[in-house]
């Protein structure tokens, strides 16, 4: 029984990494789309005197996609800011106890933060609620994506607890059994 919950665990946990490159690759695709659009809003703008009313809203909404379809593997690839002042002062254990709260933490707070937010994309959707500017978007549309990535990076926040945890119970254990002449 356990070893079916861990293949069932191992399978899942390839299907979400591959989610998440998905994602970031959907991602960097978004950030050449703003590239070009900001080059083409320029353009028009400069050469031809006559300027996109679309140019700016779009590349908003897709900054905010980017931010939250690459949030996951940054976090996953440890590439996200950290403050080191403390734990670079620490022993090994307590730093990977500190490792381990911190990412326990990430994981209660990013999912409070989803949380939180489908309750607003919720009454976005209730009150069929648009933003107006150079083109008229129904907000839900723009902002799905907030509950959606944070829900994501909790899950990826528990998954680096838990892989932690997992791996500091073991070493532990196997320092008792060699203390033990095990």
């Amino acid at each position: 029984m356990q070893e079916t919950f861990e293949q069932v665990l191992k399978i899942a946990g390839i299907w979400f990494d591959r989610l998440m490159l998905a994602m970031a690759a959907f991602g960097a695709v978004l950030i050449l789309a703003m590239a070009l659009i900001i080059g083409y809003d320029v353009l028009m703008r400069r050469v031809f005197d006559s300027p996109t009313i679309w140019a700016l809203d779009v590349t908003e909404y897709a900054l905010l996609y980017v931010t939250f379809l690459a949030a996951p593997i940054v976090l996953r690839r440890e590439g996200h800011v950290r403050m080191t002042a403390i734990s670079e002062i620490l022993r090994p254990t307590p730093r990977k106890v500190l490792y381990i709260g911190g990412m326990i933490a990430a994981s209660i707070a990013s999912g409070i933060l989803a949380w939180q937010s489908l309750f607003t994309l919720l009454d976005q959707i209730e009150r069929s609620s648009s933003i107006l500017g150079g083109i008229r978007v129904p907000q839900p549309l723009v902002f799905w994506i907030i509950p959606f990535g944070f829900f994501l990076l909790s899950l990826q926040s528990m998954r680096m607890a838990v892989a932690s945890l997992t791996a500091f119970l073991r070493h532990e254990e196997t320092e008792q059994k060699a203390s033990a002449g095990i």
